[in-house]
């Protein structure tokens, strides 16, 4: 019995001070340069935000933010390598709804839960999605694309991927009018296929498209936020052309499940210092993001609302086509 006790109070010693050496560990961290993976390639509004982030997040710490672009899988890569590193802060995602929830929905080859194995740090927020076309299209409207549609004249929509909620939002939009549109799923580099006019339809985040439109490449003829955009306040949101459709992508900072308690602290504060940076504010602003603040405990639950209302949407936007 005596040995039996002896053991449980060595036991009980060994996991103290286990618990406070970890302890010790996060309120030395950094002392090294941290990555932040961004599971979209280097071109559109993610990378752009992951590089703002970065670059303020490193002021804050003192220590180098490095962004490594790992894109595929509708973002489904890069989330499953900060998935599987180790929870000592030094692997961050920038992740959101297709990395977190979207592509787990509809790729079988996910090994990973986007909402149990992630630390959810803080919320960043993201753009709607906006339809543009050729400049020279003869389209001006949701309603002229849902015409052609069903006279089988459009050979396809161009998006940044399988999953992703421009992916989503035609299938939603084409699914209400009854008509198809074949996908065509492509990366942000493939503008230049709108651009050239031989993709008639593009369905991207707002702000990986806003130069393009303002300098005459493209037109935009339609954005799914639930109000106008104030830049482009002629532009109908798809509730204006009669479809009950409104939505925006969103970023959150993630780190691995199991992430000491005082990181994710300092990592939550930092981010809510840095969106309401004037600077970051009027630069997100231009990319039709509007930050919004939320706890960690606000940011759980809003994963698990998002989960409910887009991993239907997103298995039906697959199985349609």
């Amino acid at each position: 019995m005596a040995f039996r006790n002896w053991s449980k109070a060595a036991g009980l010693a060994l996991a103290g001070m286990i618990a406070t050496c970890g302890a010790l560990r996060a309120q030395e961290w950094p002392t090294r340069e941290i990555r932040l993976i961004a599971p979209f390639g280097p071109i559109g509004f993610v990378d752009l935000v992951a590089r703002v982030i970065a670059d303020e997040l490193a002021q804050d710490l003192g220590k180098p933010v490095i962004v490594e672009n790992r894109a595929g899988a509708g973002g489904a890569l890069g989330a499953g390598q900060v998935a599987r590193a180790a929870p000592d802060g030094y692997t961050l995602l920038l992740g959101g709804l297709a990395p977190n929830i979207m592509s787990p929905a509809i790729n079988t080859n996910v090994t990973y839960d986007g909402l149990r194995d992630f630390t959810h740090i803080a919320y960043i927020g993201g753009p709607p999605v906006a339809w543009i076309v050729p400049k020279d299209s003869p389209l001006k409207t949701v309603r002229d694309v849902i015409e052609e549609a069903r006279k089988d004249r459009l050979v396809g929509y161009n998006s940044s991927g399988v999953g992703t909620l421009g992916h989503v939002l035609v299938a939603m939009v084409i699914k209400q009018a009854n008509v198809k549109i074949p996908h065509v799923p492509m990366n942000q580099a493939s503008m230049m296929d709108i651009i050239a006019g031989r993709v008639p339809l593009g369905s991207f985040a707002y702000g990986s498209v806003v130069g393009q439109i303002e300098g005459g490449a493209a037109r935009m003829i339609s954005v799914s936020s639930e109000k106008r955009v104030a830049a482009f306040p002629d532009i109908p949101t798809f509730k204006d052309s009669g479809f009950d459709v409104a939505a925006h992508s969103w970023l959150s900072l993630e780190a691995p499940r199991g992430l000491p308690q005082p990181i994710a602290d300092r990592l939550h504060t930092a981010i809510g210092k840095i969106v309401r940076k004037p600077n970051v504010a009027e630069r997100f602003r231009g990319e039709g993001i509007d930050p919004k603040p939320m706890s960690p405990a606000e940011l759980t639950a809003f994963f698990e609302s998002e989960a409910a209302r887009w991993i239907p949407a997103a298995k039906d936007a697959v199985s349609g086509e």
